[in-house]
C-alpha cells in the first residue's frame, strides 16, 4: 500500500478520490512503506517538513514547504535512503510543485 506522494494544481478534495483527480498533475507510490518507516525517526530540528508528514493521514504541503521538504529529500538521499529511485521521483515531484506557486503536495497514507 504505502503512502502516496501526490502533486496537484491546488489543494484537492481527498476524502473525494474522484474529485482529487481533477487537480493532479503528478504522483509518485511508496509501494515499500520507506516513508512510513523513515518519517518516525526524523528529528523535528532537522527534518521539520518531512517529519510533520502523517504517513498513517493526510498531509498537504504547499510550495513553500515542498522547497524545504526538497532539500530535507536530498539529505536523506545522501544519509540514509537506499532506495534511490523512489528518492528521486519524491524530488522531481516536490521540485515541479515549488516551480508552479499555488500548487500542492498531498502526502495520501493508508
Amino acid at each position: 500500500m504505502g503512502v502516496d506522494v501526490e502533486w496537484h494544481s491546488r489543494v484537492p478534495d481527498l476524502p473525494d478520490w474522484h474529485a482529487s483527480r481533477r487537480t493532479l498533475l503528478g504522483a509518485v507510490t511508496d509501494e515499500d512503506d520507506l516513508l512510513a518507516d523513515l518519517i518516525p525517526t526524523l528529528s523535528a530540528e532537522s527534518y521539520p517538513v518531512l517529519s510533520a508528514v502523517d504517513p498513517y493521514g493526510d498531509t498537504v504541503l504547499d510550495s513553500g514547504q515542498a522547497t524545504i521538504a526538497l532539500s530535507e529529500v536530498a539529505r536523506l538521499g545522501a544519509e540514509a535512503w537506499s532506495e534511490r529511485m523512489f528518492c528521486e521521483e519524491l524530488a522531481r515531484l516536490l521540485e515541479r510543485c515549488t516551480e508552479r506557486p499555488g500548487s500542492v503536495v498531498a502526502f495520501v497514507g493508508d
